[in-house]
């Protein structure tokens, strides 16, 4: 913990990412440099090679925007991190979840009332581990009423049998940032909802 006042403290954040999350890793720290613009901020950024050279100036020119704040970079091979102990794992679906009254409740309130993105403010995500972590939940199947894909190229029958067949109550389908038939997958998506509800809404008319 720092003894100083907070814009005397010097700040270092650790993350780890590939290819695919060059651009949010991008985003996080545009929006911490900018909301911390009087503190200084070492990122320490763990990759693999598939992060290119250009991905690596891209993250050093956003922090070079900003005064006081550097970016490391440590590599190792991918193939070396598989071998890596995982003592845990959270089931991460993008449906629905029960988040216990009181839970963090004033700061997401606060949250809640920003119309922008500031230090302090906390998601619906840390609600959900914060409960998991401290044994604030009750068991329940989340694959039961609900599934989460991601939209690619091996998962776009499987999403249109889902549709079709209404097999889930709730589903959540996701761009990823891979390389696929965007176009395609995007017309077979939308034939699917097509078939499963022929006629237009009173919205859309």
């Amino acid at each position: 913990m720092c003894s100083m006042s907070y814009k005397e403290c010097k700040i270092d954040i650790a993350v780890c990412l590939d290819k695919g999350f060059v651009m949010p890793t991008g985003v996080m720290m545009y929006s911490v440099c900018v909301n911390n613009q009087d503190v200084d901020i070492d990122f320490h950024v763990l990759i693999d090679e598939s992060v290119t050279d250009e991905d690596r100036q891209d993250l050093k020119d956003i922090a070079n925007k900003f005064s006081g704040k550097r970016v490391y970079y440590y590599t190792i091979k991918r193939q070396s991190a598989i071998s890596f102990p995982l003592n845990f794992k959270y089931i991460t679906q993008s449906v629905p979840f029960p988040i216990k009254r009181g839970s963090l409740q004033n700061d997401l309130r606060r949250t809640c009332l920003d119309k922008f993105r500031s230090y302090g403010d906390v998601c619906r995500w840390l609600l959900r581990y914060w409960q998991l972590a401290s044994g604030n939940f009750t068991p329940y199947n989340i694959f039961k009423d609900g599934k989460h894909y991601a939209i690619k190229d091996e998962t776009i029958g499987e999403i249109s049998k889902c549709i079709i067949q209404q097999e889930k109550n709730i589903v959540c389908f996701n761009d990823i940032p891979v390389d696929m038939h965007f176009e395609n997958n995007k017309v077979k998506i939308c034939r699917a909802f097509e078939q499963l509800f022929p006629n237009k809404s009173d919205f859309e008319l």
